[in-house]
């Protein structure tokens, strides 16, 4: 497995580790329910820098960006991104990813762990068959990548970066000096709190963790794992690579054609969504409200009140601000309108749900 830049500080705090997506990372360092909360009313630090960093640059750049997102990127200014998907021919999602304007010519792009390598690989094919003037490179693993997330997390970064927020808006990038060097600043966070991400060389990533605890240790939060960014991003119904979405998947079933820019008729993957759109889409991704203590998990079959086979589940978890067992999952038209009965099998039973509305938390 590969290891992440600062992996020799999450072993000195005893933590909890596993595998997501090829890497070792932190699962957890306390309880899941303390850090959750933790996250909620204070502050939570996570360890993202498994997540795939590619810098995208030349003269084409834009143009490129443009055919191959599902959103137009062109009229981005320097320091601003948007979330779009990456399709297929097919319209399927390739991944979903964040794209930024770094320079006039050059752009970032933050990737799915478990999608990145694959990426890579689909770009530069089509690159090569374009022939478009601009060039990839993958900084990966050479830079690292930390979250901050909730409602403390503004005054740390004031703190710590000595910088005014201000008016820092959703999705825009700060670049801040941190001694000599240099660390990038996004207001974004994989949940529906507040929160900002920190980029920078990889040989600074342990400088800028010691300097946010130092920061962080009076106002009562904690060190967060992959159990509760998996939660926190569940609750607001952000879709998972290999979960919700793969390449088999469209952006339509998912519910979100307004990542799509319509007018646009020239990116990969326009035609197929069109004609999906008029015809409408074989299935949808729901919300589950489940019934009793078992938590459904990824795959597990679910039917209609006739036990009629409708769907499976994607995701599942238990929400400790909601104090429900909830999941999300695909059910094939004309199944999944709000409020409708569903049975979930679960290993040696089956339990009630019911269909409600996504996000659970916004």
């Amino acid at each position: 497995m590969k290891t992440l830049p600062l992996a020799h500080i999450h072993h000195e705090a005893q933590v909890r580790m596993g595998e997501f997506a090829g890497w070792c990372v932190p699962l957890f360092y306390t309880r899941i329910r303390e850090e959750y909360f933790s996250c909620i009313n204070n502050w939570g630090l996570f360890d993202i820098s498994h997540l795939g960093k590619v810098v995208v640059y030349g003269p084409d750049g834009a143009n490129f960006l443009d055919w191959v997102s599902s959103r137009t990127v062109k009229g981005l200014s320097v320091g601003e991104g948007k979330f779009s998907f990456f399709l297929n021919h097919r319209g399927g999602i390739v991944d979903g990813v964040m794209v930024f304007r770094e320079a006039e010519d050059q752009w970032l792009i933050l990737t799915n762990a478990g999608a990145r390598e694959k990426v890579v690989v689909w770009l530069n094919s089509l690159i090569e068959r374009k022939v478009f003037a601009v060039e990839l490179n993958d900084i990966t693993e050479n830079h690292f990548l930390i979250s901050l997330q909730g409602p403390k997390s503004t005054s740390v970064i004031e703190r710590v970066f000595s910088w005014k927020i201000n008016n820092l808006r959703r999705f825009r990038t700060k670049k801040v000096h941190f001694g000599e060097y240099e660390c990038a600043i996004t207001r974004m966070s994989f949940s529906c709190l507040d929160g900002f991400e920190i980029r920078g060389e990889k040989k600074l990533g342990e400088q800028v963790w010691r300097k946010l605890l130092d920061a962080l240790s009076p106002l009562e939060g904690k060190l967060c794992g992959f159990a509760v960014r998996d939660l926190l991003r569940f609750e607001a119904a952000f879709p998972l690579y290999g979960a919700e979405f793969d390449d088999t998947v469209n952006p339509l079933e998912l519910g979100r054609p307004d990542l799509i820019d319509w007018e646009r008729e020239e990116f990969l993957g326009y035609k197929p969504l069109v004609l999906e759109r008029k015809r409408g889409s074989k299935k949808r991704l729901v919300g589950i409200e489940v019934k009793g203590k078992r938590i459904p998990r990824y795959g597990f079959p679910i039917q209609n009140k006739q036990d009629i086979p409708c769907g499976h589940i994607t995701s599942g978890n238990y929400s400790f601000r909601l104090r429900k067992n909830l999941a999300m999952g695909f059910l094939g038209n004309p199944y999944g309108k709000l409020e409708e009965s569903v049975v979930v099998s679960v290993p040696r039973t089956k339990v009630e749900a019911r269909i409600v509305p996504l996000p659970f938390i916004s």
